[in-house]
């Protein structure tokens, strides 16, 4: 039997609002009584079945408050009016890039097949600290939380389908830790890495002394 996670039910009405669905129909599409929508009581597939109806992030659903979904312009329409939905837009990628490496930084080709990057700053970890200590704790589940806002802030329409991917690259152990409670904290996300290929050009100087220059070049993206 899965075990249920409790949630805002204050987060769950309000993305059920801005679904324009109402709650009656939300609960026969995901199979989710009105009650656990109502106590905000779900387990893990529940949630992810909710998510998807209302085509928003498992993880806007961790929220401590709605979050705020963007209107876009419609350009078929005559100035000034909005749309907030086009289900025939294809399906959106977006990638949290949770590192020291932000997006300004990045080639082209690195860049090439996201539509929504989101730098989260990997922070700075003591080497003093044990995983135990109560700084190094915070520092996780701070980091984990500035995760969650941002795929739930991510600029996605309602109603667009979308997918969501996490790189994250920092001090080893914070990573495995995250990693490790992804089924809970990060559900529906998939964990990326860049691989890159190591090119050293030689430089013959006119005194004949020879400098070497290393540059890492993107190659791909990979799956985990």
């Amino acid at each position: 039997m899965h075990k249920k996670i409790n949630l805002k039910s204050e987060v769950i009405k309000g993305l059920i609002e801005m679904s324009g669905f109402d709650k009656e129909e939300v609960s026969k599409k995901s199979r989710i009584s009105l009650k656990s929508l109502d106590e905000g009581k779900l387990t893990i597939p529940q949630l992810k079945r909710l998510a998807n109806v209302l085509k928003r992030p498992v993880v806007a659903f961790f929220s401590d408050e709605i979050p705020s979904l963007p209107e876009i312009p419609d350009y078929r329409l005559s100035t000034g009016k909005t749309i907030k939905e086009d289900k025939t837009m294809k399906s959106t990628k977006v990638l949290v890039n949770c590192s020291n490496h932000p997006l300004s930084k990045w080639s082209e080709t690195q860049k090439f097949g996201w539509d929504i990057i989101i730098d989260v700053p990997f922070p700075e970890v003591s080497p003093y600290l044990d995983s135990n200590d109560l700084e190094y704790q915070e520092i996780l589940i701070n980091l984990k939380d500035s995760i969650i806002k941002a795929f739930a802030n991510a600029p996605v329409p309602a109603g667009i389908d979308f997918k969501e991917y996490l790189m994250l690259q920092g001090e080893f152990s914070v990573c495995y830790n995250l990693f490790k409670m992804r089924n809970i904290a990060f559900p529906n996300v998939t964990f990326v890495v860049p691989t890159t290929e190591r090119v050293v050009e030689e430089i013959v100087k006119e005194d004949g002394t020879v400098e070497k220059k290393t540059q890492f070049k993107f190659i791909r993206w990979r799956l985990i």
